[in-house]
């Protein structure tokens, strides 16, 4: 569905958008959807992004080297650092998709990134012996442990093998701190970002990656929808990430990293409105329980019970207007909530 659908989709009754199901093609036959001319269409089209600066690049690298550290610490994402770097990535690509950002706007950002990774980061790595087995696994699979010199390899794992010898001369010379662990493995993260593409990139994954976000958050918009919970603002967040991908895809070809880091940001906005429905549904369940009992005796509920569940929902619901990632929102629903209602739940008089 195009930016203008979308926005009419905002505005329609929760009776009507719930019964909306499907994106793409489909929408276009909805009584609702705009009628836009190809010339209209051709002058509303979005001017091709400029991204070959080297301040760009090196975002660009940055936000990729931080999303593999999540995918290969992908334990937990129930804290504080992990919440931060995913805010940070948001406000990368913000700026990126910026058709002229300014040199304070993208080292900021670059900044802010460059800090939350380190943060994250340092929750993870110990020693050098972990950057290490990092760098170690990626040779052993693209080399299935035979010797590089008997390997039909393409031209991309060989450059990705070159930088791995080069990492692991880079590493012998640290020291053994945890600091200088942490720093090995951002050099070793952010040196493979910043390898090209040597190969035809093919668009069709990320096309269809956007295709199936715009459909996933349907049913949860629906949903919010009828709960009263304003999210214009999250409507906004994934409409510009959805609109600065598929400018990638009509003007490209860019470099893999740069669609990858793009797709990636449209993911984490959809993730938000999804798991944002999942907590204000938790908060209306919440909301149901104060309308329990109250009282001492017994199938009644203590007066300093409510009091607690009371300040609970109102963090929930400050969560849910601020949280600048999925997995805070997930958090607050599954534990910090949930456990509030427990609490209350068990404090009925026996």
């Amino acid at each position: 569905m195009n930016s203008s659908t979308f926005n009419v989709l905002k505005k329609l009754p929760t009776a009507a958008l719930a019964s909306v199901i499907v994106f793409g093609t489909a929408a276009s036959s909805l009584p609702f959807a705009p009628h836009v001319s190809a010339a209209e269409s051709s002058a509303a089209a979005v001017a091709a992004p400029d991204l070959s600066s080297s301040e760009k690049k090196e975002l660009i690298a940055l936000v990729n080297a931080s999303i593999d550290s999540q995918l290969e610490f992908s334990q937990t994402s129930d804290h504080f650092e992990y919440w931060t770097l995913s805010e940070a990535q948001n406000q990368a690509l913000k700026v990126l998709a910026n058709p002229n950002p300014t040199s304070a706007q993208l080292s900021s950002a670059l900044r802010k990134l460059e800090s939350a990774r380190w943060t994250y980061d340092y929750r993870y790595i110990d020693n050098k012996s972990e950057a290490s087995r990092s760098a170690s696994k990626l040779a052993q699979y693209i080399t299935h442990g035979e010797p590089r010199e008997t390997l039909n390899l393409t031209a991309e794992q060989n450059a990705i093998l070159d930088f791995l010898d080069q990492f692991f001369a880079y590493l012998n010379g640290v020291g053994e701190s945890k600091e200088e662990a942490v720093r090995a493995y951002e050099y070793y993260r952010l040196g493979l970002a910043k390898l090209p593409s040597l190969a035809p990139v093919d668009l069709a994954p990320y096309r269809s990656s956007l295709t199936e976000y715009r459909a996933r958050i349907v049913a949860p918009l629906a949903s919010l929808a009828q709960l009263n919970v304003n999210v214009d603002k999250r409507v906004s967040d994934f409409e510009r990430s959805a609109q600065f991908l598929q400018t990638l895809l009509d003007n490209g070809p860019y470099d893999r990293s740069v669609y990858q880091a793009a797709r990636h940001d449209v993911e984490i906005y959809r993730n938000i409105i999804i798991d944002s429905e999942e907590l204000a549904r938790a908060i209306a369940r919440a909301e149901q329980l104060l309308d329990s009992p109250k009282g001492v005796q017994p199938g009644q509920y203590p007066a300093s019970s409510f009091g607690t569940l009371n300040r609970a929902i109102n963090h929930a619901q400050r969560v849910l207007e601020t949280a600048g990632s999925a997995e805070e929102l997930d958090y607050e629903a599954s534990f910090v909530l949930e456990r509030a209602m427990n609490v209350f739940k068990n404090s009925v008089k026996k």
